[in-house]
């Protein structure tokens, strides 16, 4: 498990937990299109966002994702991954409609 809590800008409070899962062997001898996944990835997040008007903060969010990998790696590295990913589909020329 990995947690790691950053101040973001304009005033939000991130906070997330990673846990990896791997699979078993005995999952991976079932027929299915899924035999190739390895691992899966759970990870909490936690944000509060500062309210200007009031300067106060907002009553906490909560998120869980789920992601699944054909690679095993630890639970730094995919939480790196995870959080870098947004940035890739933001840097293309246009805006995406799906």
């Amino acid at each position: 498990m990995y947690k790691a809590i950053r101040c973001l800008c304009h005033g939000r409070i991130d906070s997330r937990k990673t846990e990896v899962f791997e699979i078993t062997e005995f999952s991976r001898t079932l027929d299915s299109e899924w035999n190739n996944i390895s691992c899966i990835v759970k990870t909490y997040r936690t944000r509060k966002a500062m309210n200007i008007e009031k300067k106060c903060y907002n009553e906490l969010k909560t998120n869980i994702s789920y992601n699944i990998s054909t690679n095993i790696y630890d639970a730094k590295t995919f939480a790196k991954i995870i959080q870098c990913h947004p940035g890739i589909e933001n840097k293309v020329n246009y805006v995406k409609d799906v």
